[in-house]
């Protein structure tokens, strides 16, 4: 008891008052209701036999209190100390991590478990948060259905109150979610090998170019500087039929912007050799990508000093180019 009020023991209590059996009561000393509740946190996860779920959803109901008894102690802290002290227990929008550590600990499980447990609860199906509680799917695999669309949690909790195994529905339609993906990304490569087209933007005069231009068409005006684009793509073939040559002048430079994955066969095919240009170094580089430079005639660098690591090339490339040549025609093909 705490005061009068019964914090433990209701069903013994209610068998005894059902039966007029004697029972003693034990008087307990709590400051606070927070306290109580904490107390009574603690008592029934040390006695009671329950699963990951249950216990999560138990110290889930106390958080506010074990927030507001870490303020207490914080502030106890500072009157004795006029340094700041760590709280206990921080609150978890500012510290996010470590309270879902700790929160996770006092109901036996990881911080990682005990955050998917509660956005499961928050947003999970009803049929598949029961399936959890009776443990007929784990956390974490009820977890994942949040992150399916609504049709596939739709599906799931028909298949599940129609009395399909929860285990075996979800893996189902999560087999059938890896396949689409699987069978989209083929359709995109087959899609970007067949039909992908190289656009030629060109600054200025003359008017914007197609990426059929003929072995025996030329542009009209010689580029000092050509900005081709790869990405993650890479067709060879289609590539040096582009006769990027065409469009260079006698002292030109090649920025060949790409991704880390194609550089390897980028280097095999060579590609500035085909356009009468040599390899020189790279540019530019990031964490994602780089920019290899090839030169034809003399160099028109103004700043030799190369690599220049960047933080994203979200940054106008053109900018970057500029730095090094100056404001000379650019031919940017993407």
């Amino acid at each position: 008891m705490w005061g009068d009020v019964l914090i433990d023991g209701h069903n013994r209590y209610k068998i005894c008052s059902s039966h007029d059996i004697p029972f003693n009561t034990v008087q307990m000393n709590f400051v606070s209701r927070d306290e109580a509740l904490l107390w009574v946190m603690r008592n029934q996860l040390s006695k009671r036999n329950l699963n990951d779920l249950q216990r999560i959803e138990l110290v889930r109901k106390c958080e506010d209190a074990v927030k507001a008894q870490a303020k207490e102690r914080q502030l106890a802290g500072l009157i004795q100390n006029e340094d700041t002290v760590k709280e206990n227990f921080p609150e978890r929008e500012n510290s996010g991590k470590q309270a879902r550590d700790e929160l996770g600990a006092m109901a036996g499980v990881s911080g990682r478990t005990y955050e998917h447990a509660t956005e499961m609860l928050d947003k999970a199906p009803e049929p598949v948060v029961e399936a959890a509680r009776n443990k007929e799917l784990s956390i974490d695999a009820a977890y994942e259905v949040t992150k399916m669309s609504q049709e596939q949690q739709a599906e799931i909790s028909e298949r599940i109150e129609h009395g399909e195994k929860p285990k075996a529905v979800v893996a189902d339609v999560k087999k059938r979610q890896k396949q689409a993906k699987r069978d989209n990304k083929a359709k995109r490569s087959e899609s970007t090998q067949e039909d992908s087209k190289v656009q030629l933007t060109l600054e200025g005069e003359p008017e914007d170019m197609t990426a059929e231009t003929s072995e025996n068409e030329t542009s009209s005006e010689k580029y000092k500087v050509i900005s081709l684009s790869l990405g993650t793509e890479f067709n060879r073939d289609y590539l040096v039929k582009l006769h990027v040559e065409n469009l260079v002048a006698d002292d030109c430079a090649l920025f060949l912007w790409c991704s880390y994955q194609v550089l390897p066969e980028i280097f095999k095919a060579a590609l500035w050799e085909n356009w009468g240009l040599k390899y020189q170094t790279v540019a530019f580089m990031s964490s994602k990508e780089l920019c290899i430079l090839a030169i034809r005639g003399d160099s028109m660098l103004n700043d030799t000093s190369l690599p220049k690591v960047v933080e994203s090339y979200e940054q106008e490339r053109q900018d970057l180019i500029k730095g090094l040549t100056g404001n000379v025609p650019v031919c940017e093909l993407q």
